[in-house]
């Protein structure tokens, strides 16, 4: 089982051999002392209704579940909900 660290920096056991993150941080402590890493980039939340065709009733953001693109991706929050993106 493999080891890798927490958002806290504490490991945790993910039951893979590799890390789920991008940046390596040194070695978790115990017996198996796996190399961890810190968490990728979170994801931050996109929503605006600054787009022309917000508030129309269809989703014009080009993502998932939209109608047309529109819309630069996140500017039509009424219609298509708050997005979240990785920095």
């Amino acid at each position: 089982m493999g080891e890798a660290c927490g958002v806290d920096g504490t490991c945790i056991d993910t039951g893979v051999t590799s890390c789920p993150g991008t940046v390596e941080s040194g070695l978790c402590p115990g017996p198996s002392q796996v190399r961890c890493c810190l968490p990728g980039p979170l994801p931050v939340s996109v929503c605006t209704n600054t787009c022309d065709f917000a508030v129309d009733g269809e989703c014009d953001d080009g993502a998932e579940g939209a109608v047309t693109s529109a819309c630069a991706f996140g500017t039509d929050c009424a219609d298509c909900g708050v997005r979240m993106h990785v920095p």
